[in-house]
Formats: C-alpha cells, sequence, structure tokens
C-alpha cells in the first residue's frame, strides 16, 4: 500500500470509529432499532456541528459564527490576571514590536505570516479514488495569511519565507510603505530556502531582474495583528520595488504600494440582528438543563419508573464534587435522579433511570 494510501485509510477509519462509536452510543441493546433511529436522528438534525461539517448555513450557524467573532474580538481587550480578576488592556501590546523604522513614519499594523490549514471538507475532497480501489491524496496548493499576488510563477515564493509584514502610511489612506521581513539565515535541512536566500542576496546587490520581487498585490486578514482587531481585510496593489535593508538578523524587501482596502471588517458580513439583539439585551443562554419546573415527574423512557423533582430534599442538599452520572459510588435520591435524567436527556437523547442507564 502507498504512503498516501495508508494516510487515506487512517483518516476513514478514523472517522467510521468516530461514526460507530456514536451508533454504538444511541443504540439500545435488545430495544427497538426503528425507535433508536429516530431518536439518533432529532438529536442530530439539531446539532451545530453537523450543520458545520456539511458547510450548510443554518440560523444556529449563523448566531454562532457571529457569537465567536463578537466574544474573541471582545476577550482580546482584556488582560487576565486570575480566574476572577481581568482587566481592560491599557495599551496595545504584540510580540513583535520590534522593526526598522528610520523614518519615524506611522504604523498601520504588523501581521505575522504562518501557513493556513484546510477544512475537513477540503481535505476529503482531495482524496481520489482510482482504479482497483487505490485512493491518491492530491497534495494542496500552499497558503499563507500573507497572499502575493503575481502575473507569472516565481522559481522562489517569498510568502512561503516571510516571518511578518510590517505596514506604514505614506500617504493618508492612499499609499503605504510594506517592508517584508525574511530571516538572514537560511535552513539547512531545506535547499529551496538556500537558494531564496542565494537570490536576495543577488538583487540586494542589484539584480533587480529577479522573480522574486515581481509581486502585483499583497492581501491578507488580520490575525493576532499589532494594534488590529482580527477579521480585517488589508490589501495593496501598484507595488514598486525600493530596496532591501538588513535588520536584527532579517533581510527587509521594502516596496511602495497603494491602499485597495484598508481594513475592511469582515465581520460586518456575518452580522446577524438575533444575535446581536441578544447581546444588547443581555439574555441569557438556552437553558440546557431546566430545574424551575419543580411539579414535573420524569418517566424513564426504558422501565416506566417515575422520578418527581423535591424542592425540599434539593434546598438541604450538601455541596459535594462533580460526579459522573454513570457513577454508583454514591447514594442515588429520587433528587439526584431527576437531575440525572435531565443530564442523560440531553446526552443520550432519553430519559433514563439510573438502572436503565447502566445498560448503555
Amino acid at each position: 500500500m502507498s504512503f498516501l494510501g495508508k494516510i487515506y485509510n487512517a483518516i476513514m477509519g478514523f472517522m467510521f470509529g468516530v461514526k460507530n462509536t456514536e451508533t454504538e452510543m444511541f443504540t439500545q441493546l435488545g430495544g427497538s432499532a426503528t425507535a433508536d433511529s429516530s431518536v439518533t436522528q432529532e438529536v442530530n438534525e439539531n446539532r451545530v456541528s453537523k450543520a458545520l461539517l456539511k458547510g450548510e448555513i443554518t440560523q444556529q450557524v449563523k448566531e454562532l459564527r457571529y457569537r465567536t467573532y463578537t466574544v474573541d474580538r471582545e476577550a482580546k481587550k482584556m488582560e487576565y490576571f486570575s480566574p476572577t480578576l481581568v482587566k481592560k488592556r491599557e495599551n496595545d501590546d504584540s510580540k513583535f514590536v520590534k522593526y526598522e523604522n528610520n523614518d519615524n513614519l506611522e504604523v498601520i499594523t504588523i501581521q505575522t505570516n504562518e501557513r493556513l490549514t484546510e477544512n475537513v471538507n477540503d481535505a476529503f475532497s482531495r482524496v481520489i479514488e482510482g482504479e482497483n480501489g487505490k485512493y491518491t491524496y492530491i497534495e494542496p496548493d500552499k497558503k499563507y495569511i500573507i497572499e502575493l499576488g503575481r502575473k507569472y510563477i516565481a522559481r522562489y515564493k517569498m510568502e512561503e519565507f516571510v516571518k511578518r509584514l510590517v505596514v506604514k502610511e505614506l500617504a493618508k489612506d492612499k499609499r503605504a510603505l510594506l517592508d517584508f521581513y525574511v530571516s538572514k539565515y537560511a535552513d539547512d535541512s531545506n535547499f529551496i530556502s538556500k537558494g531564496f536566500i542565494t537570490e536576495i542576496n543577488k538583487i540586494k546587490d542589484g539584480n533587480t531582474n529577479s522573480d522574486v520581487i515581481d509581486i502585483d498585490t499583497v492581501h491578507f486578514v488580520t490575525s493576532h495583528a499589532y494594534k488590529k482587531d482580527d477579521m480585517l481585510e488589508y490589501e495593496f496593489d501598484n507595488l514598486k520595488y525600493v530596496g532591501i535593508l538588513e535588520y536584527d538578523g532579517n533581510y527587509i524587501v521594502r516596496f511602495t504600494s497603494d491602499i485597495a482596502k484598508n481594513g475592511f471588517d469582515l465581520t460586518e458580513k456575518y452580522y446577524d440582528q438575533t444575535m446581536h439583539d441578544k447581546y444588547a439585551n443581555h439574555e441569557k443562554k438556552d437553558i440546557v438543563l431546566d430545574f424551575s419546573n419543580h411539579n414535573e415527574v420524569y418517566v424513564c423512557e426504558m422501565c416506566g419508573k417515575e422520578v418527581m423533582y423535591d424542592e425540599q430534599a434539593v434546598d438541604e442538599l450538601m455541596p459535594t464534587m462533580a460526579r459522573e452520572i454513570d457513577n454508583d459510588s454514591e447514594k442515588v435520591t429520587s433528587t439526584t435522579e431527576y437531575m440525572d435524567m435531565q443530564v442523560t436527556e440531553q446526552t443520550y437523547g432519553k430519559r433514563l433511570c439510573n438502572n436503565c442507564l447502566a445498560k448503555y
């Protein structure tokens, strides 16, 4: 079996393993397959994860996306001290604030560069079935946070070696200076890296005909960028090569450019009015485990046992360490069993008493 075939089999084995585990969890031994199937389907249909995996844009997905971006952005404005103490950051902080600025220009932002990973759907779409049941995995093109646009294919793609990009303001909202930081030292284990550094030195010595600096556009979306929120889109065109400087163990490949997109907020595309109103009205999250309905009687869906909530017993409960719902080392009362049945309903899609839970 080829190496790519082994990779494919490992991926497929993992996915089938997850599928079988879930099926086993929702299948009652000796019970009705039809009933269990309907429960499984009902639970799965309400899962956000299912919509995300299939690439569906449901209302739950929209709210999750908007909530994720909003919370992430607000969290980065706070500084953590202890589990009970946070405060708003007073200054912009960054782990890469050291940069060359002899021209004393205003820094718009500094963006580090990393290779981007594929999502699950894109990865599986690259697995191609061939003859005799053999599969081939097509290696994806390398994509990075900092994208460089060219008219022609370059021998050395600078985006593969750029550590960070410093964007400085030349003219308000119109022109920018772009400083690409690349290490002066080649990676001994990568012959392409050695060739790239050799090419950079040739350009530095006056060979400006190299296709390494033949760049037309630069594009990136902020991710932990200096002075900026995440999800801000920047794009620059009409690049003109200026020169190469040496600074703190790096070569700085410098260009001037026009500003095509100046920090467009991509979260506006994902704005969700429903989620926004929930935040504005300080609404609580949907209650998953609801203990407010004290008069309700829970009925086990396997044996028919009735369990009733006892408000007085709840008030008398002593605080205890968290436990698993199938841990029978402690005495189970009707009150705790009532609560456990709510947990089983959310976990397995059925209300189960403790005895029936043990059969799962």
